[in-house]
């Protein structure tokens, strides 16, 4: 299993703290920066809709993952 978080990166969970279920062409934000980014967890981004994506980002696969 791949773990791009370390477990204590999130001290605001938001509303991300009770369970979800992601219906089709729904999409979870997470900003690179969780301390300071405002993603998913915050009711007025909350759960992204795939028409309102312009863009992806790969991540590279981490070398020591294996």
């Amino acid at each position: 299993m791949v773990k791009y978080f370390e477990d204590d990166s999130f001290e605001y969970a938001g509303s991300l703290e009770d369970e979800i279920h992601l219906e089709n062409g729904g999409f979870l934000v997470i900003g690179d920066n969780v301390a300071e980014s405002r993603d998913s967890r915050y009711h007025e981004v909350g759960i992204v809709d795939c028409v309102d994506v312009i863009g992806v980002v790969i991540s590279p696969p981490n070398r020591n993952d294996k």
